[in-house]
């Protein structure tokens, strides 16, 4: 095998892990693991490959809060992955500057970028990341009070969940729901969401995920006393991921509780 080969061969593998880790929470990981092969992909000069590790980056970097930096990774990789004719990527890499978007308090723009998302990643096979695009025009949507429009875009990230078969959109869309449910006063359907999303997560991210939000609800329903533990555990889960935009956020509603 040709040394370059061999070079892309090792970013592949390298790409391939950092899917992985992700549903696992492993981001300071998967950040150590990509930071390790940037040179080894400008190395390579290859477009497509650059584009799909500057993604990988990207969405690493916006779950530990590093949101400028995110922000940059992800318009590379759009350059990246243009110049490849890759519309998957490109998608995918709007959907992450729509999380940076609501993480740092760019809300219109977070919207404007997760439907880009949604209008690039329809027309490809990326069914999975189609929902989680929506997922994110739903998060935006919420964060600036849309919550119809809101809960109808959570509703189609759900409804692709369905379709492909995948627990996980189901679920993410199941504990945003109970969210949105609950900041239009719906508590007992918001309680059943979150109830629904925690019972059937599949992985340590989205079971954070769900017990914050259970949590959250309780509080929204005075049943504080059984909001302190989820929130207690959900938020030693956001402290060992270091994900730091959720770590804050249920922090304050623990503070709250």
């Amino acid at each position: 095998m040709a040394p370059g080969d061999r070079d892309r061969t090792r970013v592949d593998l390298a790409l391939r892990q950092a899917h992985s880790q992700y549903f696992l929470g492993r981001f300071p990981d998967t950040l150590a693991l990509l930071t390790g092969q940037r040179d080894t992909v400008g190395g390579l000069r290859d477009p497509a490959l650059a584009g799909a590790y500057y993604f990988w980056l990207a969405h690493t970097l916006s779950h530990l809060g590093r949101h400028d930096a995110a922000v940059a990774a992800a318009e590379r990789s759009i350059a990246e992955a243009t110049q490849a004719d890759d519309a998957s990527t490109q998608g995918k890499a709007h959907y992450v500057l729509a999380r940076s978007g609501f993480w740092s308090g760019r809300l219109r723009q977070s919207v404007e970028e997760g439907r880009q998302a949604v209008r690039i990643l329809e027309g490809t096979a990326e069914r999975w990341w189609l929902g989680l695009a929506h997922w994110g025009v739903a998060f935006g949507l919420g964060f600036l009070g849309e919550f119809r429009p809101a809960l109808e875009a959570a509703a189609r990230a759900g409804a692709l969940g369905d379709a492909i078969g995948d627990p996980r959109l189901e679920t993410y869309a199941a504990w945003t729901t109970g969210w949105l449910q609950a900041a239009l006063g719906d508590l007992d359907a918001a309680l059943a969401a979150c109830r629904r999303s925690l019972e059937r997560s599949p992985d340590p991210v989205n079971t954070a995920d769900a017990m914050s939000f259970l949590g959250h609800t309780l509080v929204e329903c005075g049943a504080v006393s059984d909001a302190i533990p989820l929130l207690e555990q959900s938020i030693r889960q956001w402290t060992e991921f270091e994900h730091t935009p959720m770590l804050a956020w249920f922090t304050t509603v623990l503070a709250e509780a």
